[in-house]
C-alpha cells in the first residue's frame, strides 16, 4: 500500500477522480474505465460512477489507499463491508452532508472470480445526503 501511495505522489495529479468533490489522483497501476457501467444491469436509481480498472490482486489495497486519501481531505469512515467502503463529510454552512462510496466489482455475468492479473473495477461516487438547505 505504501508503494501505491508513493507512486501516486511521484506521478503527480495528471488525472483527478471526482474533481471538485474529492479530487483523488489516478494512482499508479489504475486506469480510467468509463466502460465499467456496461457490465452492470440498467438501474435508474444507480448514482453516476467514476470508475477505474485495476488488477484483481491490487483491488483491496487500492480501495483502502483511496479511502485514506479521502480521509486526508476531511472524509470520515461511515461503514462498509465486503467490496464497498463508505465515507461521509459533515454538512457545513455552504454544503449539505456528503457520502463517498467506493465499490469494487467485476462483470456479474462471470461464473468465476477474476484471476489475480485480470482487471476489476472500482466505482466511486459522491452523493449529497438529504438536507433542505446547505449546513443541515
Amino acid at each position: 500500500m505504501i508503494v501505491i501511495a508513493l507512486a501516486a505522489v511521484l506521478a503527480g495529479a495528471a488525472d483527478l477522480l471526482l474533481p471538485g468533490q474529492v479530487d483523488l489522483p489516478l494512482l499508479a497501476g489504475a486506469r480510467l474505465a468509463p466502460d465499467c457501467l456496461d457490465v452492470l444491469p440498467d438501474d435508474s436509481e444507480r448514482p453516476a460512477l467514476t470508475c477505474i480498472a485495476v488488477p484483481m490482486r491490487n483491488a483491496n489495497d487500492m480501495m483502502f489507499t483511496y479511502a485514506a486519501r479521502a480521509k486526508q481531505q476531511g472524509w470520515q469512515d461511515a461503514g462498509g463491508a465486503g467490496t464497498a467502503l463508505f465515507l461521509s463529510k459533515p454538512a457545513t454552512a455552504e454544503i449539505c452532508a456528503q457520502r463517498l462510496t467506493l465499490v469494487a466489482f467485476w462483470d456479474p455475468q462471470r461464473s468465476e472470480m477474476p484471476a489475480p492479473n485480470e482487471d476489476v473495477f472500482i466505482g466511486m461516487s459522491v452523493k449529497p445526503q438529504d438536507c433542505k438547505e446547505p449546513g443541515q
